[in-house]
C-alpha cells in the first residue's frame, strides 16, 4: 500500500484546506436573507400604512374638490357626509338627494375626532362653514393626516 486507499488521503487533504462547499455557502446566504427579511418586515408595514393614509387623504381631498367644482358647474348643491367607516357624496335633485359616490375607508384607516361631519357646497362654490370643517384620519400606527376646508372653500391637506 504505497499509494493508500484514496479516500483517506482525500479526507486528509480536504481537512488541511478547511474550505466550504458551494452548497454550504448558498444555504448560509439563504438563511441570512430570511433573517434580514424578518427583521425589516416592521419597517415595510409602517411605510405601507403611511402610504395608505396619504393615498386615502388625497382621494378624500380630490373628491371634496370635485364636489365643490361640480356644484358650481351644475348649479346645484352638493353634500359630503363623512361617517366613522365611509363617506358619501350626494347632489341635490328635484325630488330627493341623488347618491353620487360612496367610499369606504381602507382596512387600517379610521376617523379621528368627530365621527360625523356634514359639508355643504352650494351652487356658488363657497363653503358653508359649520362647527367642524376638518376631517382627520388615523392609520394603525397612530399617524394622523386630514383635510381642512377654509370658509372660502379652499381645500388643503394638513396635520392637526
Amino acid at each position: 500500500m504505497a499509494f493508500g486507499s484514496g479516500s483517506g488521503e482525500r479526507r486528509r487533504i480536504r481537512s488541511c484546506l478547511g474550505g466550504f462547499t458551494l452548497v454550504e455557502l448558498l444555504v448560509c446566504l439563504a438563511i441570512m436573507g430570511l433573517l434580514a427579511g424578518i427583521a425589516a418586515a416592521p419597517a415595510f408595514g409602517k411605510q405601507r400604512a403611511r402610504q395608505l393614509l396619504s393615498a386615502t387623504v388625497m382621494n378624500l381631498s380630490n373628491d371634496l374638490r370635485a364636489a365643490r367644482f361640480s356644484a358650481m358647474e351644475e348649479g346645484r348643491c352638493y353634500c359630503v357626509e363623512v361617517f366613522a367607516g365611509n363617506y358619501t357624496i350626494t347632489a341635490e335633485a328635484p325630488v330627493r338627494w341623488e347618491l353620487i359616490k360612496r367610499v369606504d375607508w381602507p382596512s387600517g384607516i379610521r376617523r379621528s375626532g368627530t365621527l360625523y361631519v356634514k359639508l355643504y357646497f352650494p351652487a356658488t362654490g363657497l363653503f358653508h362653514e359649520l362647527d367642524n370643517n376638518s376631517i382627520y384620519l388615523k392609520d394603525s400606527y397612530g399617524r394622523i393626516s386630514g383635510v381642512v376646508i377654509s370658509s372660502g372653500g379652499r381645500i388643503r391637506i394638513g396635520q392637526p
